[in-house]
């Protein structure tokens, strides 16, 4: 627990400093150091000896993990058509949520088959690759500074940019809004089972086919959600809609069922609902990005 504590700590603080590097270089370049970073962090995991030594492998991989929501988000909004940035955000929320789903299962079957130190190194080899094609793309993905303002910005400039997107009240809304909606995310997928588990009476592998369709109809929730925020300009609406369905689904899964269906059932729509919002939620804050701040903005409030 504390391994990936780190991870994500390291994730997390750097991905506001890394949108500085966005800003001033693109997202292409950062986004492809970065996935080096991440594999080798992780790669570097299969030949650790004793358990302290993951401890920097797992903040070399977290600080290497920090780039993508920068760099992606000022990718997409400077590369797609603005007509159609909500689906593009919705596409790239599903391809995130597709490999949080797929990687556990393809890892624990490779480190099944083949031993988990090789199951690692396959890995590092995967997101080695993954860098190469993003290094290489620069025809379809740009390259350059995206701000030729952040380009020559000194430190007292940066740090005047940070103080001014700290004061703005809808960017600290926005960054609690995305605090809280992840604290609750993460506490479905951490106790959602067991809790299921324990009000139903049923055993724990039924009541992870809950958990397993609230991320499916997550998924699903988030390629419609593209859609709409496209078609319309309430994205706080349908943001808030979304958080009220999802929890009014998921309180719908507590109450006691004379068959599990109907708490399952509950649970995918619940995550249809939160599905639904990331695309207008990612939009919201793109609203909120200066001129020339687009990675800074995006790190600051994931």
């Amino acid at each position: 627990a504390l391994v990936l504590s780190t991870f994500y700590l390291a994730s997390g603080i750097g991905q506001a400093f890394v949108g500085i590097l966005v800003d001033r270089h693109g997202g292409r370049v950062v986004l492809a150091w970065g996935t080096t970073l991440l594999s080798m962090g992780v790669g570097g995991m299969a030949f650790v000896q004793e358990l302290w030594m993951l401890y920097p492998l797992a903040f070399f991989a977290g600080a290497g993990n920090s780039v993508y929501h920068p760099a992606d988000f000022a990718i997409l909004s400077a590369r797609v058509s603005p007509r159609l940035t909500g689906r593009a955000f919705g596409i790239h929320a599903f391809g995130g949520t597709l490999g949080y789903a797929v990687s556990p299962i393809l890892l624990s079957l490779l480190g099944y088959s083949l031993g988990w130190r090789t199951a690692l190194i396959l890995a590092l080899f995967y997101g080695l690759a993954q860098a190469a094609i993003v290094w290489r793309a620069k025809d379809l993905l740009g390259g350059g500074p995206i701000s030729a303002a952040a380009a020559k910005e000194g430190p007292r400039d940066i740090a005047r940019g940070f103080v001014k997107l700290l004061t703005m009240p809808a960017l600290v809304a926005a960054f609690v809004y995305l605090t809280m909606t992840s604290i609750a995310g993460g506490a479905i997928q951490a106790f959602g089972a067991a809790s299921l588990s324990a009000l139903h009476a049923v055993d724990y592998q039924s009541a992870t086919v809950a958990v397993t369709l609230f991320l499916t109809g997550q998924a699903a929730g988030i390629l419609v959600g593209g859609v709409l925020a496209d078609r319309t300009d309430r994205h706080g609406f349908v943001a808030a809609a979304g958080l009220v369905g999802c929890a009014a689904f998921v309180l719908g899964a507590l109450y006691p069922a004379g068959d599990f269906w109907a708490p399952k059932l509950c649970f995918m729509l619940a995550g249809a609902c939160v599905g639904v919002t990331a695309a207008s939620r990612d939009l919201l804050v793109k609203k909120l990005s200066p001129p020339g701040a687009t990675g800074r903005t995006f790190g600051l409030v994931y």
